[in-house]
């Protein structure tokens, strides 16, 4: 459940592609209010459909250097 800053609606657009490459689907979007912000904030809920392809989570060039 990640929680999205006021561009959250770019972000849920955006989004699309990466939650079908890794075999999941936005299931719901909660807008709340924070009571120390005059912004729009909301909470994704993302369900898996599916098991995540072999090559993700990819392995970072760091994670790579050390196992040298």
């Amino acid at each position: 459940m990640p929680l999205k800053g006021a561009i959250y609606e770019e972000e849920v657009g955006e989004s699309n592609k990466a939650l079908s490459t890794l075999k999941a689907n936005l299931e719901e979007v909660r807008t709340v209010t924070l009571p120390t912000l005059d912004d729009k904030r909301a909470i994704l809920y993302i369900k898996k459909t599916g098991k995540t392809p072999k090559q993700y989570p990819r392995v970072s060039q760091k994670k790579l250097k050390t196992n040298r």
